[in-house]
């Protein structure tokens, strides 16, 4: 049943557009200027007589030529206090509260995957996207912009009265599945920063300075491969230096990677050590089952290209 059924009906030929419902905002309002329209209990639907949610939109299958389901445009305000933040968009997470009971996954906000489909012959789509930002925050007339960001995940409380949390994690991104190749994330272009904001390298990592026990600054441990090609060797770590060149003159240092001496010291009183190394390598390759093994390094200094150098070493100390 309806309180108001608004029916669509046909108009006269030559309506440039034809509108069933239009709600304008009255004026002289006291509070914020007037309201066009409130809804004060219940759940609304668009596209829709049997809405699921609060609020869904639900557009009409079929309209050949819109290319958006739903389209929010911000407006353009004048004269902004400096003092106040100007959301164009603002979700609020609410206090959610469940029955007693265990479930594997709760999100807030979901984008469901988009399936993509021509009506004939087989098409390509270059590139595809769930979601896409288009940029960082622009500064526009008479405005500097110290940070400007296309997406800031900020720090936030994770547990409030009451309650507990395991662990706690910002960003968390998994690779998809069916293609050829499939990747968790791409940087495509500029450089990386992970504990900084300014980074001076294509990747830098810059941890944050902490006291008492400490976990370390680069972490990599190898996954347990099984079933490799017998004639496939696998590497842990691979660095390809790549080809540097230089415009004309002398270069008196050039290192490929290179390992700052560490300094270690004691926070009061004195601290002993007594083994300490810049680089340590904990032994060679073990003997693993069903395996035999001929030679086993350490180290390995293996020759290289034929060079032009007046003397070559493979390893100087």
């Amino acid at each position: 049943s309806y309180a108001l059924w608004l029916r669509s009906g046909a108009v006269g030929a030559g309506t440039t557009k034809a509108t069933t419902l239009r709600v304008e905002t009255p004026t002289g309002a006291v509070i914020d200027g007037g309201y066009a329209a409130v809804f004060t209990g219940g759940r609304t639907g668009f596209g829709t007589v049997q809405p699921d949610a609060y609020i869904e939109i639900k557009p009409e299958a079929g309209v050949v030529g819109s290319d958006s389901d739903f389209i929010i445009q911000s407006a353009d305000n004048l004269a902004i206090p400096p003092s106040i933040e100007r959301k164009a968009y603002q979700w609020g997470g609410g206090n959610q509260q469940w029955q007693p009971g265990n479930f594997a996954t709760q999100r807030h906000f979901v984008l469901s995957q988009e399936s993509i489909a021509f009506t004939a012959a087989s098409s390509t789509v270059t590139q595809a996207a769930t979601m896409a930002i288009v940029g960082a925050a622009r500064a526009n007339t008479n405005s500097i912009l110290t940070d400007t960001y296309g997406l800031w995940i900020q720090s936030g409380a994770t547990v409030a009265t009451g309650g507990t949390a395991d662990a706690s994690t910002a960003l968390r991104v998994e690779a998809s599945t069916g293609a050829t190749n499939n990747y968790a994330a791409a940087f495509t272009g500029g450089n990386v920063g992970i504990g900084t904001t300014t980074p001076g390298a294509l990747v830098a990592i810059v941890p944050t300075a902490a006291s008492g026990t400490v976990v370390p600054d680069l972490l990599l441990t190898g996954a347990s491969n099984t079933a490799l090609t017998a004639s496939t060797e696998r590497n842990t770590l691979r660095i390809t230096a790549g080809t540097q060149t230089w415009a004309a003159g002398t270069v008196g240092t050039q290192r490929v990677v290179s390992v700052n001496q560490p300094t270690f010291g004691g926070s009061a009183a004195t601290a002993t050590f007594t083994d300490a190394a810049t680089v340590a390598i904990n032994g060679a390759p073990i003997v693993g089952t069903d395996a035999s093994i001929t030679r086993a390094y350490s180290l390995f200094f293996q020759g290289g290209s034929a060079t032009t150098a007046t003397t070559a070493f493979g390893l100087r100390v």
